[in-house]
């Protein structure tokens, strides 16, 4: 890539190379950021998809291998065990990349994982290279293991210059922090999000399609999905569920429940593992309700704003970021008994298979109600979560940790 004259360079690291959350808001930011002003080169952990993706929008990318500390997972990292991996190899890992910082002299350094900020905070003052923080995540004890989350909160109130929270309750995970030094920017989508909504036929269709989409797991609340979908048949045989994702290795046994739960309420014929999707957008346009049923708060809730976009009617969980998202102006009425209804869509207490079943309930029962709630959303959406929008509030937070003192 060449560097405009007078753009400030700046390195991104990610540990890894897969696409999660914030690797994917990672590269709408890239595709909108403004260039004049910024040259960005990325450090990654690990080879992947993530380094071709990067290439196609004109970013090129060196990997610098993390070694043993790229098998610590999240859960893992508060343990003994994760620890004394995290003390063998860390030390090593941080003198490479100090020196890789001080050859690629950049004004500025921006983690975009945990596990990258962790290794930043170290490597960037031994390179004398200022650095920001890209939260992705809640910081919390009910996100993270109990001693990660203190650790990371420590870094996260002391070390970056910046630090931009991708939605309020990211922020307020972290307690008390200097205001001029944090930011929010919503995670945005391209324009290619906002073309071709969903036609308001499907709506009326005597097999409604209701889904939700995400990684497999726990967190994600598959399982309330599934007991909720049982209720919901019992008033509504003809509805039709799907499940669109796939489980990574250490979700694996939480798949296997979710199989033998479908089996033992002999729900498999009317709810759906349709596995991965290569094009998770055109799999939200097949639906006519999508779901979002984690029972942990989420920081954001990508999938509810991709839904939003594309005129699709939502379902979500009441807590973490969803309300930022649904709620905007907190004028959410309850309708029934954990559940509340926005101008937006629907909210659910979290972690509540009842509940949830009332609300998609509710949402079949009112086609018309759903679809009218979708076309605001949809408008909602594109005036708070635009590509555009993240970048111009990353550039001013990116601007602030050159310029501290303006």
């Amino acid at each position: 890539m060449l560097r405009r004259v007078g753009a400030e360079p700046i390195i991104i690291l990610s540990h890894t190379a897969q696409f999660g959350g914030g690797e994917v808001a990672l590269t709408r930011l890239l595709a909108a950021l403004d260039r004049g002003r910024f040259a960005p080169r990325a450090v990654l952990f690990a080879d992947g998809p993530l380094r071709e993706r990067l290439a196609e929008l004109d970013v090129s990318s060196v990997v610098l291998p993390l070694g043993r500390l790229a098998s610590v997972t999240r859960d893992e990292a508060g343990s003994a065990a994760g620890l004394t991996a995290q003390a063998a190899g860390g030390a090593a890992f941080v003198a490479r990349l100090a020196r890789l910082l001080r050859t690629e002299a950049p004004a500025l350094a921006v983690a975009n994982t945990l596990k990258s900020a962790t290794l930043l905070a170290a490597a960037a003052p031994l390179a004398r290279t200022p650095w920001a923080w890209h939260l992705h995540d809640r910081l919390a004890d009910d996100y993270l293991p109990r001693r990660t989350a203190a650790v990371m909160r420590a870094i996260a109130r002391r070390a970056p210059r910046q630090l931009v929270a991708n939605s309020s309750a990211t922020l307020r995970a972290l307690g008390p922090i200097d205001p001029a030094r944090v930011s929010i920017a919503f995670p945005g989508l391209g324009p290619e999000a906002f073309r071709d909504p969903v036609s308001t036929r499907r709506t009326t269709q005597k097999a409604p399609v209701v889904g939700i989409l995400g990684r497999i797991s726990a967190t994600k609340g598959q399982l309330e999905f599934a007991r909720a979908a049982e209720t919901v048949l019992a008033r509504f045989p003809h509805a039709r569920f799907r499940i669109i994702g796939a489980a990574l290795f250490a979700d694996g046994p939480y798949e296997q429940r979710l199989r033998h739960e479908l089996a033992a309420r002999r729900l498999e014929g009317a709810v759906e593992l349709a596995g991965w999707s290569s094009d998770p957008a055109s799999a939200l346009r097949e639906l006519d309700l999508v779901v979002h049923a984690s029972p942990v708060p989420e920081p954001f809730g990508q999938v509810v704003v991709e839904a939003m976009a594309a005129g699709v009617p939502v379902v979500a969980t009441d807590a973490g970021g969803i309300p930022e998202i649904l709620d905007p102006e907190g004028v959410a009425t309850p309708l029934a008994d954990g559940v509340r209804e926005s101008p937006l869509g629907l909210l659910v207490r979290p972690g509540d298979a009842d509940a949830l079943a009332r609300a998609v309930a509710a949402a079949l029962e009112s086609p018309d109600r759903r679809r009218e709630a979708a076309e605001r959303a949809r408008a909602s959406a594109a005036q708070r979560f635009t590509s555009e929008r993240t970048a111009r509030a990353v550039e001013a937070a990116w601007t602030r940790a050159l310029h501290p003192r303006r």
